[in-house]
């Protein structure tokens, strides 16, 4: 984990826009553009942007988290922060808030707030928290508060068979080219002609949801020339997808 500048706020930015289910504020951001803006003015005004990469069995992959903290006196605010859906279930966004909180305490913070709006898709959040033993100093709807003293705070598990290195952050790009080079060579070649095709979590941030416009337009052609029913369904609707809204663990859904 460290921090970044302006440099690489590119892939900094993308990652909140892909990411749904672990990211604290998912409605916030929604338009790459925006979000890129934003992120630019919580830089220049001093914030600090910490980027997580991963390696696992020595395999890179690649950027896996973004934190936007803020600084006021001696306590930190985590406004904003993200985990790549990829490394869901395996302690290593525990592990970061951990790490973060080492970092704070090392240079004298006091108090950590961190600010969640919980949406019917970034649940894992709530568990995340849970696990480190946080617990929530104020609730405004569906907006959330946790606070933590740092002199006192002592973690329920410390998750030591997680390694923290000192190295630089990597940002290699491993997600779109691999799905895409996967996509084309192993599932184009199953779908055929009047298919019918229902994508089950479709979201926003899902693989096609967020994918280079050009390739994104490639894929929609392909279906239509095949002449592909597909349907996408989610939890929550998106007025882009026009998809339908459905929980595919609880309900039948008739297409």
């Amino acid at each position: 984990m460290g921090l970044i500048d302006a440099e690489n706020l590119n892939r900094f930015t993308r990652l909140f826009i892909e990411t749904h289910r672990i990211n604290f504020n998912p409605e916030k951001f929604m338009i790459y553009d925006e979000a890129l803006d934003y992120l630019y003015e919580r830089l220049n005004k001093g914030d600090r942007l910490y980027a997580i990469s991963t390696r696992e069995n020595n395999i890179s992959l690649g950027l896996t988290g973004c934190l936007v903290v803020h600084i006021e006196k001696d306590k930190a605010q985590l406004i904003d922060g993200t985990f790549s859906c990829g490394i869901i279930g395996r302690d290593f966004e525990q592990k970061t808030i951990l790490n973060l909180i080492d970092i704070l305490k090392e240079e004298g913070f006091k108090e950590l707030e961190i600010f969640v709006t919980l949406t019917s898709t970034n649940k894992r959040i709530r568990e995340i928290f849970e696990h480190l033993g946080l617990h929530e100093k104020e609730r405004k709807g569906n907006e959330l508060t946790y606070s933590i003293s740092l002199k006192n705070y002592k973690p329920i598990k410390k998750y030591e068979w997680i390694s923290v290195l000192k190295t630089p952050p990597k940002f290699d790009y491993i997600g779109h080219p691999f799905v895409i080079n996967f996509f084309n060579e192993n599932v184009k070649p199953l779908i055929k002609e009047g298919f019918s095709i229902v994508n089950l979590g479709a979201g926003k941030g899902e693989v096609l949801g967020h994918l280079e416009k050009e390739e994104r337009e490639k894929f929609y052609t392909f279906l239509g020339e095949k002449k592909v029913k597909y349907t996408k369904i989610d939890v929550e609707y998106y007025p882009s997808e026009k998809n339908i809204v459905a929980d595919a663990e609880k309900q039948r859904v008739e297409i």
